[in-house]
């Protein structure tokens, strides 16, 4: 289970309390990816901390505290995200039958609306106007 982290650690912490209270399936391995936070995460009673040299936003977090993981699934969370006492075990049987895949809950806001987090994967036509872009700066050159 990976958590970046940045800011503020009372939110991690939180999430990090909430985790360890899940009922039947407590995880095994919590690691905080600390985004080189002006307030350092901090030591914590069974997490793993990994501090980032520099802040190189939520990928990167990501990423450092990925290269961790041992486990043929891995669970990233945001470090404000509230869970329910048996939201590991409850995601971990939603996602079973998909395997191999990349899941995610349904959220919802504070009075309870679900809220829509999903992103879209980028079509081919998208990926050649970003690739095509950078080529328009020589569209006044006389060839």
């Amino acid at each position: 289970m990976v958590i970046p982290h940045y800011g503020d650690p009372a939110p991690t912490l939180r999430l990090i309390g909430a985790l360890r209270g899940q009922e039947p399936l407590v995880p095994e391995r919590i690691i905080v990816s600390d985004d080189a936070s002006p307030i350092p995460f901090p030591r914590t009673e069974g997490v793993e901390v990994v501090r980032r040299p520099r802040n190189g936003g939520f990928g990167s977090a990501v990423n450092s505290g990925m290269e961790l993981v041992e486990t043929p699934l891995a669970l990233v969370l945001n470090s404000d995200l509230a869970v329910g006492e048996t939201f590991v075990r409850d995601l971990v049987a939603a996602a079973l039958p998909w395997q191999p895949a990349l899941v995610g809950p349904q959220l919802r806001d504070p009075s309870g609306a679900p809220q829509w987090v999903g992103r879209h994967f980028p079509t081919v036509a998208h990926q050649t106007v970003e690739w095509l872009t950078p080529l328009a700066r020589f569209r006044h050159f006389d060839v």
